[in-house]
This record gives C-alpha cells, structure tokens and sequence, in this order.
C-alpha cells in the first residue's frame, strides 16, 4: 500500500511538473529566439557546444543578438532566460535593484564555492560570505558598507601606494626576464608569472602586508590558481558527475577548498595583527575600511568572519580580474605592433623622462601618469575587447515589460557588457582593437560597462587601473613583445568566472 501511495504521488509529481513546464513554455513562446532543441535540456545543449569551440560564453551570445535581436529567450534545461542587449534597459539592470534583484543562486555561488563549480557541499568551502560587500543585496548593510569603505579607494588615498605599485613592477619585469633567460630564446608563457605580483599589490598596497605575510599569500594564492587545475576542471564544463567521480578533480577540489581555508587564516591573522597593535585606523588602507565596516558603532566590536568575507572578496577581486586583464594587455601588444610602437613612444616620452624610481614621490608619479592619454585610451579599449566580467544576471521582481514584451515576475533576465561593447550599431569595427577610438569619441551611455556602473560599480577600477599602468610603463620601457610563431593570430578565450586568456606565450627582448 504504502509503495502504491509513493508511485502515485511521484507519477503525479512529475505529471504536474511537466503540465506546468509546458505551461512555461506558452507564457515565452510569443518571444523571438532559437529553437528548442529538447524538451528537457532546451538550448543547453547548443550553448555548452559554442561554450567548448569559442572558450567563453559571450561570442554565442553576440551570435544570438545579430539573429533574433536585441531580445530573446532560451531554456536552459527547464528553466527560461530572457537576454537582453539594449543601453537602456542594462541601465535599468545595473541601478534599479528593487525591480532587477541579484539572482539568489549567483550570490550563494560566490558566497561559498570551490574551483568555478558548487558540485557538491563537501567540496566547498566558505569564501567571501552571504555579507560581503560583493555579495550583500542592496540594503542597510550593503550602503553602510560602501560608505566607510570607498574612501580607500578614492584617487587621493590610492596615489600614495604609486611607489609600492612600481616597486613590484620592477620586480615584475626582473622576473619576466629571469624566465626568458631560463627559456634560452623560446616564447615563454607568462600566466603563471603575472598571477603572484598582483597578489603582491593587493597584500601590499591594499593590507599593508609585511614580506612574510606577503609571501604567505602569495603562495597560497598559486596553489589556489594551478594552471594545470584550472584545465581539467574547465575540460570537464560543468559535468558535474565526471567531476564528482573523477579521483584527479576531486582531490583538486578538496585542494582548492583547503588553500581558500588559508587564505582566511591568513587573513585572519592579519586582522587580529591590525587591532591589536594600535595600528587601526592610522594606515588608512583597505584593510581598515574593511574592519571599519565589520565594526559595531557603539560597542566597538567587529565580526571577525564577516571582516574575513570581505577579506576574500578584495583579495581575490583585487587580484584576479587584474592579472587577467595584463594578460590581455601583453597580448593585444604583441598582436598589434603598431600599437605597441606608440605606446612606447609615449612612455619614453613622459614615464622614462621623468626618471621614477622608488624614490619618487607619489603625486609625481600620479601627474606623470595623467599626461599619458594614450595610455589610457589603450587600457579603455583592452577593457572594451576583453572585459573580465562578461555578462549580468538579475531577477525581475515583478512582472515587466521590455520592447512590448510582458516578462513574467521571477524570470531571470540577463544582459552582457562584452556584447554591448562588440555591437556594430555602438562601435564602428568593433572587432578591429583601435585604442584611438578613445581619444577621439565618447560612448554611448551604457555601452561600455567593463567595471559596471551605477551603485555597483566595481569599487576597485581606480586601484586595478593605476597598478595595470605602472605595470605596463616598466615592462614596455624594458622589453619588446614578440608573439609565439605558434599562437593563433586571434587569442583563445577561457570561461571560469572571468574571461581569461589562453595563449600567453611570447618572446621579450630587452630594449637597452
């Protein structure tokens, strides 16, 4: 009797499940779009194909925008996602947080997560929290936050760690010629020579990190990124069950969840360092924003976890989307020598003119940078090519229509900063890399977003910015990038998430 009575009700659990899947795909069959594939899978199947040929998501949907317009609907699995490609409507996405909430899946994924994938709760490990200032809604928390904390990363406080960011410059480039001598004239890849020294800049210039603290993180923060890991969880994409069963992704994953566990113990350590040797609140630094933040007014007490959540969310942020965006610095270089030739001549003009050293005072080195336009203009094209983040995701809150369009409440609706800055209606040859675009227009509002904009706009972009210029200045003055014969003329794409670059194999001559 009792198995009767649970056949039935599985029998009409999935009945009902499927009359009202069916019932889903009425409500969004009046919107354009592909399509679907399988009932069960929709379009996934299609996307994790492009996925696998272009490396990233965001070419697919480009793809998908030039085909059906600038909004459509798809199924992932069972589940509808209405994209949308217009400035207007991404404005709404990125300011009104009331009708275009966070997704809930999306922040528990960076709230706690493992290598790109939350496959199973033993393989995970707490990261930067529900309350941090990257995954908090928009509320009292998040505003009170943002306040005590932007300070820290205004230009005036930013520019006096102008001398520690070329210091590690320097150190950057001797380590780039270290592993060209040791390559004896072959290409050498430089992914995993990048990584440590923006490590470096948030432990140093952002935690006031002493050199052991500094090389603590740093290593942790390398076994956290193995090259060799990241390959075999992204040659898997997204198969849960090979990763779950395979022993070698497993034990990555167990790994993974560990160098997370200390990097927060590190970080921990760092915090208790801080309060309880009178230095709080006389560095002025990120770190104090972040005890600040975490710190009850009246009893003067702070949280010690949730000061670790924001912790991670600054030092993976302040690290990651960087290294990553060098990466495509160097590459755009080497692919575009035409590029690289008046970019050098601007820094032998301005930045090796001006003969800075460690020595320099800050705000020399500040002004040295603002006369360097073209500079600039170069880093706002990388940034519009190859932004780090490639796409939104938001909840629409209630029922909302878009071009005539009535979305129902709870449907995800998603937009993409990387199509929006590759639509030929925005950016004339918007596949050609021409830094002189910069320097002679201005954007459209909302079509270029490689920080975000609006209250959550990335609260970092002015210290990524100023550290990718340093970097840039010291290894442009000492070397010439030459591409890897081998290396495809267009630079392969990786998808975690950020957008990263494959290729990174090249020649550096010295100059001098």
């Amino acid at each position: 009797m009792l198995l009767e009575f649970i056949s039935l009700t599985v029998v009409l659990t999935v009945f009902f499940k499927l009359c009202y899947l069916k019932y889903d795909h009425w409500r969004f069959s009046h919107l354009p779009g592909p399509p679907t594939q399988n009932f069960i899978f929709g379009n996934a199947l299609q996307f994790r194909k492009r996925l696998m040929t272009d490396g990233a998501w965001a070419p697919y949907w480009l793809d998908m925008v030039r085909e059906h317009g600038k909004i459509f609907r798809l199924w992932m699995m069972m589940k509808p996602l209405v994209f949308v490609a217009d400035p207007i409507v991404l404005k709404e996405m990125v300011t009104d947080f009331k009708k275009f909430p966070k997704i809930r899946e999306a922040r528990g994924f960076i709230a706690r997560r493992s290598i790109g994938f939350n496959a199973q709760r033993m393989y995970t490990q707490r990261f930067c929290g529900y309350d941090s200032i990257f995954t908090v809604d928009m509320g009292p928390i998040w505003k009170r936050k943002k306040k005590i904390m932007d300070p820290a990363f205004g230009i005036q406080p930013l520019t006096k760690h102008l001398c520690k960011f070329y210091d590690i410059a320097v150190s950057l480039c001797d380590a780039i010629e270290t592993a060209q001598q040791e390559c004896l004239g072959e290409p050498v890849d430089i992914t995993d020579v990048v990584a440590p020294f923006t490590v470096d800049a948030i432990s140093k210039a952002g935690f006031s990190a002493d050199s052991n603290q500094m090389s603590k993180l740093r290593r942790q923060g390398e076994d956290a990124k193995s090259s060799e890991a990241n390959k075999k969880i992204l040659a898997k994409a997204g198969r849960v069950l090979l990763m779950v069963l395979d022993p070698d992704t497993r034990k990555i994953l167990v790994n993974y969840a560990e160098s997370i566990k200390k990097i927060r113990k590190i970080g921990a350590q760092m915090i208790i360092d801080r309060t309880s040797n009178g230095e709080f609140g006389r560095v002025g630094d990120i770190l104090d924003g972040i005890i600040s933040a975490n710190m009850d007014e009246d009893s003067g007490k702070f949280e010690l976890e949730e000061s670790l959540d924001d912790f991670m969310a600054m030092y993976v942020a302040g690290n990651s989307t960087t290294s990553t965006t060098l990466l495509w610095c160097i590459g755009e270089l080497a692919r575009n020598p035409d590029v690289m030739d008046k970019l050098v001549n601007e820094i032998d003009g301005v930045w090796a003119g001006a003969h800075i050293d460690s020595h320099t005072d800050p705000s020399f080195i500040g002004d040295t940078l603002k006369q360097m336009p073209y500079l600039d203009a170069f880093l706002k094209e990388v940034l519009r090519v190859h932004p780090a983040v490639t796409h939104i995701k938001r909840r629409a809150s209630r029922d909302v229509e878009i071009f005539g369009y009535k979305i129902p409440s709870q449907t995800c609706v998603m937009s993409s900063q990387w199509v929006m800055q590759h639509l030929e209606q925005y950016w004339p040859d918007p596949e050609k890399f021409q830094p002189e675009r910069f320097l002679t227009s201005t954007p459209t509002p909302y079509t270029y977003l490689p920080f975000f904009l609006g209250p959550r706009q990335c609260i970092g972009k002015n210290f990524a910015i100023l550290q990718l210029k340093c970097y840039l200045c010291e290894i442009l003055g000492r070397f010439e990038i030459e591409i890897d014969p081998k290396s495809p003329l267009k630079q392969r794409s990786g998808q975690k998430l950020v957008c990263f670059p494959i290729d990174n194999s090249f020649n550096f001559k010295l100059r001098f």
